[in-house]
């Protein structure tokens, strides 16, 4: 298996594993929309690790596209118009999943709030679960969405914990796709 392949289900890893699939709360607050050009296709039975490969399968994700660098994620009750191909222009409408930080703020308001303004996003909320890799923290759960923290290029301030109030400034990084149409 070739190296940009193993980069791209690592990335598929997490989207998948690591609480992207949850269930949000309905809300147009959550909607995405993407248009772009569609630079790769995984179809999600030809990926090799079958723990994966069942997770999704388990949510009903069929395939899952990278357009203009955000993830997008493929059901089988995704609305499809026009063939999904590399190379192809789409416009495309789902529910946010998860979020690249840039900065993320411990503050005192633990009420919800969730703004997308294309694909710049600000979320505040309460940090329900925190992901790990080794003693480094690589993720936050707030309002069923996850927040990726890079250590290198996210600022954190603060002391994250779970239950705390955190204010989120970052970018769309994946999101389950309603419908997708084919310019």
């Amino acid at each position: 298996m070739d190296t940009k392949l193993l980069k791209i289900l690592g990335v598929v890893m997490t989207v998948a594993i690591l609480g992207s699939l949850v269930a949000l709360p309905v809300s147009a607050a959550t909607e995405v929309q993407h248009e772009g050009t569609i630079e790769k296709i995984i179809k999600v039975g030809m990926i090799p690790n079958e723990m994966l490969r069942m997770k999704l399968m388990e949510h009903g994700i069929v395939k899952i596209l990278k357009v203009d660098g955000v993830w997008v994620l493929i059901s089988k009750d995704t609305v499809r118009e026009g063939d999904l191909m590399v190379g192809a222009e789409v416009e495309t409408r789902g529910t946010l999943k998860q979020v690249l930080a840039g900065t993320v703020t411990v503050t005192d308001e633990t009420e919800v709030d969730l703004h997308i303004d294309g694909l710049d996003v600000t979320l505040t909320g309460t940090i329900e679960k925190i992901f790990y890799h080794g003693p480094v923290i690589t993720g936050i759960k707030v309002y069923g969405i996850k927040v990726i923290i890079c250590p290198k290029t996210t600022m954190v301030e603060g002391m994250l914990k779970v239950g705390a109030g955190v204010k989120v400034e970052g970018t769309v990084k994946a999101f389950l796709a309603e419908e997708i149409r084919v310019r």
